[in-house]
């Protein structure tokens, strides 16, 4: 149970930062643009 926890939370932190990124890259885009 606790295993599934742990990889359910290091999805969600990869889901994070992939997020953050894109966040980033929008926000570089449109001051450029």
């Amino acid at each position: 149970m606790e295993r599934q926890n742990n990889e359910i939370q290091l999805e969600f932190q990869m889901t994070k930062g992939e997020l953050a990124e894109y966040w980033l890259f929008l926000n570089v885009f449109s001051r450029t643009g």
